[in-house]
């Protein structure tokens, strides 16, 4: 007749004599159980992480999401208001942003503020910062409208210093124009229409 396997091993069954050595791996085993008990109580745990200063990053512009868009030339009548809203993102390490909005900017002679906003400090995570500028349009023709966003450490005379803290959006504008003016005719950067 085929022998039955035990219930239990040799090393935990009750009625074992066992060897000198199972007596020594049942101390063992109830020393690593007391042990296993006080550990989780007296568990290490490590100092927080220090990331330290946040480090300030240029503003980024989205202008996809931007209005109007920048996409095609917006034709106005003369005396229109315009508003801008651009979605931004920027870690400005408890310094403000200036948003300056330029008629012709880089045009020589030409170049107009037509608004600006002061921007408080915010932080990279923050995606619902955006940007909102009016602007009456007062000449007619072909015009650049830019929107220059930058910390205000980085400017001097309106002007920014540093071109890596900067961020650059640009319309074209038709105002009052009965089709006569082409972008062609438009100003272009340092000279005049």
């Amino acid at each position: 007749m085929p022998r039955r396997p035990p219930a239990a091993t040799p090393l935990s069954h009750p009625n074992t004599a066992g060897s000198q050595g199972s007596r020594r791996n049942r101390g063992l085993a109830c020393l690593s159980l007391l042990l296993g008990l006080v550990a989780p109580a007296s568990c290490i745990v490590s100092e927080p992480a220090e990331y330290g200063v946040a480090k300030q990053t240029p503003p980024f512009l989205d202008a996809k999401n931007a209005a109007p868009s920048v996409l095609h030339t917006h034709k106005l009548a003369l005396g229109d208001t315009v508003l801008v809203n651009v979605p931004f993102r920027s870690e400005d390490a408890g310094e403000e942003l200036r948003a300056l909005l330029w008629l012709d900017k880089g045009v020589i002679g030409k170049k107009t503020l037509l608004n600006f906003r002061e921007i408080p400090p915010g932080k990279l995570e923050d995606d619902k910062r955006s940007i909102d500028i009016p602007a009456d349009i007062q000449v007619a023709g072909c015009h650049s409208m830019s929107l220059v966003v930058t910390h205000r450490s980085n400017l001097d005379n309106n002007e920014p210093v540093n071109d890596d803290d900067t961020a650059i959006l640009t319309w074209w504008l038709n105002v009052d124009d009965e089709g006569q003016a082409l972008l062609g005719d438009c100003p272009t950067l340092g000279g005049g229409s």
